[in-house]
C-alpha cells in the first residue's frame, strides 16, 4: 500500500506545475478570458500591420500614374475595411430551451456568412475594377504580388 501512495504522492507533486502554468494567475493582465482578448487584439493588429506594410509594398511596385491613385485609394479602401463584428450574447443563449438555442445560432451563422459573402464580392468588384485600369506590366506584378502574398497566407493557415 505504500508503494502506491508514494506513487501518487509523486504523480501528483510532478503534475502541480502543469495545472499552476494551465491556471490564470490573479491580477496578470493575460491570463483567463482578459488575456485570451488581450492576445486576439494585439494578433489582430499584427494581422492589419501585415497587411498594411504589403498593400504599401504592392503600390510603390505597381508604381501607378496619377490617374490611377483614385481607383488605388479605392481598392486599398475596399481591402482594409472591416465590416462590424458582433458576438452573439452566450448568456442570452444559455436561457433558451436547446432547439429555440439551435435554431439562434443556426441564424446566426447564416447571417454571418451572409456578411462574409457581401463583404468578397465588395472585395473582387473593387479589385476587378482597380485591374481594369492597370497596364499590361503593372498587372503582371499585380497577379505576381497578389499570388505570392496568397500563397504565404495558405501556408500559415495550413501549418496553424
Amino acid at each position: 500500500m505504500k508503494p502506491r501512495m508514494s506513487l501518487l504522492a509523486v504523480a501528483l507533486a510532478i503534475s502541480l506545475p502543469v495545472w499552476a502554468q494551465n491556471t490564470p494567475a490573479a491580477g496578470n493582465p493575460h491570463s483567463g478570458e482578459h488575456g485570451a482578448h488581450a492576445q486576439r487584439t494585439q494578433m489582430m493588429e499584427r494581422m492589419k500591420a501585415g497587411h498594411d506594410r504589403h498593400l504599401q509594398e504592392l503600390k510603390l511596385k505597381l508604381q501607378l500614374s496619377a490617374e490611377q491613385e483614385p481607383a488605388w485609394t479605392a481598392f486599398a479602401s475596399a481591402m482594409t475595411a472591416q465590416p462590424p463584428h458582433s458576438r452573439p450574447d452566450m448568456a442570452q443563449l444559455a436561457l433558451l430551451p436547446t432547439p429555440e438555442r439551435i435554431e439562434r445560432m443556426k441564424a446566426l451563422r447564416e447571417q454571418r456568412q451572409a456578411q462574409i459573402n457581401a463583404r468578397m464580392d465588395q472585395r473582387a468588384q473593387a479589385a476587378r475594377s482597380f485591374y481594369d485600369l492597370l497596364q499590361a506590366q503593372q498587372k503582371k506584378v499585380f497577379d505576381e504580388e497578389t499570388g505570392k502574398h496568397l500563397a504565404q497566407r495558405g501556408r500559415h493557415h495550413r501549418h496553424g
